[in-house]
């Protein structure tokens, strides 16, 4: 029997959080969506998950350690090696999308204002197989 898909989401804002959960509940109520609060929450749930999650969703403006370090050390420490990280933000900043390829997410997803919007963005996302395109995804 194959398993329900889960994703981590990293995120601090609270909104988001509902926000987010609300719209994969929509368009695919079998996923599971951990929440983490901040960058060493993450670390931490992905150290102690006995299955890695398939998706990790990544905010850069998160407490304890930032985005970017959070991904730097997953992908440094080789935690979850098969496991699509992809940024979720508010940023537009080249600079940023930039780093964070280069720190191994496989996209950059700018978050939405609208649930339309969200909606086609994470059926998307969740139709990708990541493991086999091998190209930076930005949303």
């Amino acid at each position: 029997m194959e398993r329900n898909r889960r994703i981590l989401l990293i995120e601090d804002d609270l909104d988001d959080q509902m926000f987010f959960k609300w719209a994969l509940t929509l368009i695919a109520p079998s996923v599971e969506c951990i929440i983490a609060k901040n960058g060493v929450e993450g670390i931490n749930k992905i150290m102690t998950m006995k299955v890695p999650p398939d998706f990790v969703f990544l905010d850069l403006n998160i407490p304890m350690i930032n985005g970017f370090d959070c991904l730097r050390h997953i992908r440094d420490n080789n935690l979850i090696p098969d496991v699509p990280v992809i940024i979720f933000s508010t940023s537009r900043n080249e600079v940023d999308i930039a780093k964070a390829k280069e720190l191994g997410a496989v996209g950059f997803f700018h978050k939405p204002k609208e649930i339309k919007v969200l909606l086609l963005l994470l059926s998307d996302i969740l139709s990708v197989d990541f493991k086999k395109s091998g190209i930076f995804f930005e949303f």
